[in-house]
């Protein structure tokens, strides 16, 4: 039974939102399926689904009211999708991956350990006028020593 399609997720407390393709209830438990037409399936298409699962709330009932507006109902989300799903797409030929249970956790920590390194470059990257060493040593120190007494 499908419960939504094109269904908006996000995460307060990490800071990220994504939107996957389908959800469903099938066999006794909620599924999350992403279509990608990429050339292949690749591990950041697994660590995406994690990501997917592990928000904080999603957005149903979604409708647009006007050209730049939408509206939306605000659902916890955390543990709504058991299985998730990788629909690989290409000429006439869909194929299915699920993503294992048991490696979940541990693309969790890769996606959370990839948010904290985006997060950190960008607050020290000095092309928008940071000061990236002083964020992350203080002030500077002088390079010399006075030993005179």
């Amino acid at each position: 039974m499908i419960l939504g399609a094109e269904i908006s997720v996000y995460s307060e407390k990490h800071g990220y939102a994504g939107t996957f393709d389908l959800w469903d209830f099938h066999e006794g438990r909620f599924n999350l399926l992403d279509w990608k037409t990429s050339s292949g399936v690749y591990p950041s298409h697994a660590i995406q689904q994690v990501a997917y699962q592990k928000a904080d709330y999603a957005l149903v009932q979604r409708r647009q009211v006007s050209e730049f507006a939408w509206t939306a109902k605000k659902i916890p989300w955390g543990g709504l999708a058991e299985r998730l799903n990788v629909v690989h797409l290409e000429a006439g030929v869909a194929t299915l991956y699920p993503i294992l249970p048991d490696i979940c956790d541990r693309l969790w920590d890769v996606f959370l350990c990839a948010s904290y390194m985006k997060d950190f470059l960008l607050a020290t990257d000095t092309s928008w006028g940071r000061k990236s060493r002083e964020k992350i040593f203080g002030t500077s120190i002088p390079t010399t020593i006075n030993t005179e007494v």
